[in-house]
């Protein structure tokens, strides 16, 4: 899938949101839920309650 579509299917999902500046920027939209996809695609991930030192 290229690369523009796929953002379009993240933002459409609620995964991701978008800011207009300069250079367009994006950034999680839902925590919970991106956590949720990502562990469920068999990445190892932290869900924000811990820090590393």
């Amino acid at each position: 899938m290229p690369f523009d579509d796929a953002l379009k299917v993240l933002m459409n999902d609620g995964y991701i949101a978008q800011i207009r500046k300069k250079k367009v920027k994006y950034y999680i939209a839902d925590m919970k839920v991106a956590i949720f996809a990502l562990k469920n695609h068999g990445y190892n991930v932290v869900d924000g309650r811990y820090h590393r030192l």
